[in-house]
This record gives structure tokens, C-alpha cells and sequence, in this order.
């Protein structure tokens, strides 16, 4: 199992000091809209879908240091809140925006039929995750870390008169 401790925000790396409490949110964007027909039914056109966006909220000892990065420009947003897909087949094709650096390759868990999740390999070809195989198991899970190109406004941080603690959020949307 892989554990990513590592916030990037273009290339720069955020302190764990920033990062003592950090959470992450992801909503799947899309373009569509809803409409009443005449009869009362409801009818949905998606014109585009499959961008995330992503909120980024963090408190620390210190500023996160992104202060310097060109928010006017796109950047890459090495993530460290994880995706998950469950599947019954032992292969699945993953987002190709994905982390890839040591520490936040992509892993897998089997559900086995007492409801208990056991880890279990992965091997990447290209952007297929091959599961290994377990005796017994119901379902698998695969768990990978987003790498996504955004556009962000420049980060929200506080500091509170009294105490040593900084917090700062930070919103950005997949391109």
C-alpha cells in the first residue's frame, strides 16, 4: 500500500510542516444541463464530462510556500487525496492523470466474502492496472493518487492571533 505525504503544486513541494492537517476533496465537473418536457418528464444532455475539481485544505506550523507560482497559467497538481475504482474483473483501465513517482503507484485491494479488504498487487501496463488474483474474492479495488493540469486562484491562508497555526485552502479545476 502506498502512502503519499508529498503535496506538489507546479513542482514545488509543500512543506509537511504546512501539511500537519490536510485533507482533500475531489467533484467530478461536467457540462450538462436538465429540462421539464411537456408531459413532466426530465431529460438530461451532457455535452462534456470527466474533469475533476479539487479542493485542497491544510494547516501546519507554516505558510505552504506556493506563493510564487503563476496562477495566471495552468500548472500540474500532484494530488494527495486518492481515486478509487471497485471492479469483479482483474483488470481496469485507470485515468492516465495519475501520480506515478515513487511512493503513490497505484495499489490494490480484494474483497473477500466475510466483507474484509485485503491488499493485494498491482502491475501497470500503459494505463491498465492488472490485479493478482485472490482465491475467494468478490470484488477488487484500485486506489491511485490524481496528477491533473488545473487553473487555480492563489491560495486562501490564515493565521490566527493566538497560536502557531497556519491554515490555507486552496481550489482548482482540471483542464
Amino acid at each position: 500500500m502506498s502512502t503519499v505525504r508529498q503535496l506538489i503544486v507546479d513542482g514545488t513541494i509543500v512543506c509537511e510542516l504546512s501539511t500537519i492537517d490536510i485533507s482533500q476533496t475531489y467533484e467530478r465537473v461536467r457540462g450538462s444541463y436538465r429540462a421539464r418536457m411537456r408531459d413532466g418528464g426530465l431529460k438530461q444532455r451532457t455535452i462534456w464530462s470527466g474533469k475533476l475539481r479539487t479542493t485542497i485544505t491544510g494547516n501546519g506550523l507554516i505558510p505552504p510556500g506556493i506563493s510564487l507560482i503563476d496562477f495566471d497559467s495552468s500548472f500540474t497538481l500532484s494530488c494527495i487525496g486518492h481515486l478509487a475504482v471497485n471492479t469483479t474483473n482483474t483488470s481496469v483501465v485507470l485515468p492516465s492523470a495519475r501520480r506515478s513517482d515513487a511512493g503513490s503507484e497505484p495499489y490494490g485491494r480484494a474483497l473477500n466474502c466475510g466483507g474484509k479488504w485485503n491488499p493485494t498487487d498491482v502491475t501497470m501496463v500503459g494505463d491498465t492496472a492488472n490485479i493478482t488474483p485472490v482465491a475467494g474474492a468478490e470484488q477488487y479495488q484500485v486506489i491511485w493518487f490524481p496528477e491533473i493540469v488545473v487553473f487555480a486562484d492563489p491560495p486562501v491562508e490564515a493565521h490566527p492571533e493566538h497560536g502557531p497555526t497556519y491554515s490555507w485552502s486552496i481550489v482548482a479545476e482540471e483542464i
